[in-house]
């Protein structure tokens, strides 16, 4: 078998992309959106890797196509590097004296300049990619998708990626086995992901689930060995309506969590669960998009007061308020909501968010008029908030 290494170099990428820091940077810097389909460009390619690197010994132009790609992944990377550079020269500037602010606005660095020099570089990269993908049409390769040989005659495998195979029936019944699985992205047809498989895999701390067109439920209350889970994406989900509440008590690593077009999926549950705030303890950024079901925040998120800092609503148009209940979040740095025109006040419980140093509110009209400076209703709710950005426009 041809040595993966492209493929690597494309996990290690991907796994760059999903960090948490590098997340939050993004969405600071308004890149997130174009990063995303750079990442979904990438993880179509990279679907179709181990395939072309078994056949470049044979095919010339495949292995000429690998060549350019990996210049493309190199550059992907360096842009990468880029951008948390940046961020930890934020943080210096952030933390330096009147006359070193001044100095970092008027030169190069200064964050205006830096989102229009990296945005012409993003549109560079995302061009690249985009033929890259094109190209690979030509070469029929295959999507290698794992079969239970591979579960049998290697559980050191580290990364899997099940990604965009739409015919997927069924998960192999030794799948559980691959106790030494980190990083795991599934496509799947089954209408509920068993606990005997998913569930078991201890070592797991990357997992995203996307495109299950039939999911209708995900997990269920045999989830004690995600103990080390670090990152969940759900996306693309359209049947999927319920979590098992019971599953997020044995989470108690997880570090980012993400829901995104997912139209029939009601996050919150009426029914109330003594031990519901067991776990999420190590919670700290919650981004939800594109879910018309969202009304309110679910309670059980109160297992994570203590640490989760960056949370993010976009494109809810049903969502209606936010709980009192958020004012016990300690740590909450940044509240971004977008998009959902029927959240019309905030609650009073946000005037003791001292630990807020960034709201961001668009698109949501009453809101809005109800948090204008002095004059607004809400506005002595957010008022001791260092940095008020209503409508893209800095307060």
């Amino acid at each position: 078998m041809a040595e993966s290494f492209l493929f690597d170099i494309a996990t290690k990428l991907l796994g760059k992309v999903g960090s948490i820091a590098l997340q939050e940077t993004l969405l600071a810097y308004g890149m997130k959106n174009e990063f995303e389909k750079i990442q979904q460009t990438a993880l179509d390619i990279k679907a179709v890797l181990l395939d072309a690197e078994e056949q470049q010994e044979k095919n010339h132009q495949v292995s000429a196509w690998l060549q350019k790609l990996k210049d493309v992944f190199y550059d992907v990377d360096d842009l990468l590097d880029e951008v948390e550079c940046e961020a930890l020269r934020q943080q210096v500037v952030n933390r330096g004296s009147i006359i070193r602010k001044v100095r970092h606005f008027f030169s190069c660095s200064n964050s205006l300049v830096f989102r229009w020099r990296m945005g012409h570089k993003i549109k560079n990269i995302r061009k690249r990619l985009d033929e890259m993908s094109a190209e690979k049409s030509k070469f029929n390769l295959t999507v290698l998708v794992l079969d239970r040989r591979v579960v049998q005659s290697d559980r050191s495998l580290q990364t899997l990626m099940v990604h965009n195979c739409m015919g997927l029936e069924k998960l192999p019944r030794d799948f559980g086995d691959l106790i030494s699985l980190g990083y795991l992205e599934v496509t799947t047809r089954l209408k509920c992901l068993p606990a005997n498989g998913i569930g078991r895999l201890n070592s797991l701390r990357h997992l995203l689930i996307a495109y299950c067109v039939n999911l209708e439920s995900l997990f269920d209350d045999e989830m004690q060995c995600l103990t080390k889970l670090r990152l969940l994406i759900v996306e693309n989900c359209e049947h999927l309506v319920s979590l098992s509440r019971r599953a997020w008590r044995y989470l108690s690593a997880l570090e980012t969590l993400r829901f995104y077009n997912c139209e029939n999926l009601n996050l919150t549950d009426d029914r109330e669960d003594e031990d519901i705030e067991i776990g999420l303890n190590s919670l700290r950024t919650l981004t939800i998009e594109l879910l018309p079901m969202l009304v309110a925040l679910p309670g059980w998120l109160q297992g994570a007061a203590n640490t989760l800092k960056y949370i993010v609503i976009e494109d809810c148009h049903n969502f209606t308020s936010l709980p009192e209940w958020i004012e016990d979040l300690k740590s909450l740095q940044k509240l971004r909501i977008s998009g959902c025109p029927k959240l019309t006040y905030l609650p009073d419980g946000m005037r003791r968010l001292i630990t807020l140093r960034e709201i961001h509110i668009s698109e949501c009209p009453e809101l809005i008029v109800r948090c204008e400076p002095k004059t607004g209703e809400d506005w002595h709710k957010i008022a001791h908030v260092p940095d008020i950005y209503l409508n893209g426009f800095k307060i």
